[in-house]
C-alpha cells in the first residue's frame, strides 16, 4: 500500500507531498517468541535510500529480539539486540529497489514472553514524479 498523503498510514509506506520522502513507522506492536510482522509494504517504480531503527518499548528484562529484514521473501538484514543495551537499537541502512514487497519482522529469541516494540524507517525516494509542492 502507498500514499502520497502527508499523514501516517500504519504499516504502510508514506511519501511528503513533494515525493521526495518516504517513512513508515509502525507503531507499538506485541512480539513474542514467533515472526510478528511489524512493517509491510510494495515499492512502485520509485527506489529508496533508507535508515531502519528497531525500538523497544517495554521496560526492564533482558530479552533479545530478532529484527528481520525481508525483500520478495528474502532475507536481506538480521540484527539481533537486547533489550537491556544502553541507548537506541543500532540505524540500519539498505537501498529498497523499485517493485519490491518490503517487510519487517520481529520475533523475541530468548523466550516466549511477550514484550512491545517497534520500527521506524526514513529515506530519501528516487524515481518518481515530482509534483512541485513545496
Amino acid at each position: 500500500m502507498t500514499s502520497s498523503q502527508p499523514v501516517v498510514t500504519p504499516n504502510a509506506i508514506n511519501f511528503t507531498p513533494d515525493n521526495k520522502r518516504a517513512y513508515a513507522y509502525s507503531g507499538l506492536t506485541s512480539v513474542t517468541d514467533s515472526n510478528s510482522i511489524l512493517l509491510e509494504f510494495q515499492t512502485n517504480s520509485e527506489y529508496i535510500i533508507a535508515k531502519w531503527q528497531p525500538s523497544y518499548f517495554s521496560s526492564g528484562g533482558t530479552d533479545a529480539y530478532r529484527f528481520t529484514l525481508v525483500f520478495n521473501d528474502i532475507v536481506i538484514q538480521n540484527l539481533t539486540e537486547s533489550n537491556d543495551k544502553d541507548g537506541p537499537y543500532d540505524l540500519q541502512q539498505c537501498i529498497i529497489p523499485p517493485f519490491t514487497k518490503v517487510k519487517i519482522t520481529c520475533a523475541n529469541v530468548s523466550d516466549s514472553s511477550s514484550n512491545d516494540v517497534g520500527v521506524s524507517l526514513i529515506g530519501q525516494v528516487f524515481g518518481m514524479t515530482d509534483t512541485g509542492y513545496q
